[in-house]
């Protein structure tokens, strides 16, 4: 639910150094993702999570659409950092 504009993101020195442990990939682990931001993203209880089964379901079947029938070329993307 956001916009990355690596050319605008400052990335200190020190992280930088911690980063080179980590691997960032994109569209690997779509499923992984939707279960993680499920498990820890709730308001006051959990459980309560704004990405319901239902709506990730929606989320994939936009994906699954050839791009013409895709209003505005919407494509859902997950980003895992290993």
């Amino acid at each position: 639910r956001c916009v990355l504009r690596p050319e605008k993101t400052h990335v200190g020195k020190r992280t930088r150094k911690l980063a080179k442990s980590f691997v960032l990939s994109v569209d690997t682990a779509w499923k992984e993702v939707v279960r993680g931001i499920q498990e820890h993203t709730y308001t006051s209880r959990k459980g309560d999570c704004w990405l319901s089964d239902d709506m990730a379901a929606l989320y994939a079947a936009v994906n699954e659409l050839p791009r013409a029938r895709r209003r505005g070329g919407v494509t859902f993307h997950s980003v895992e950092l290993r």
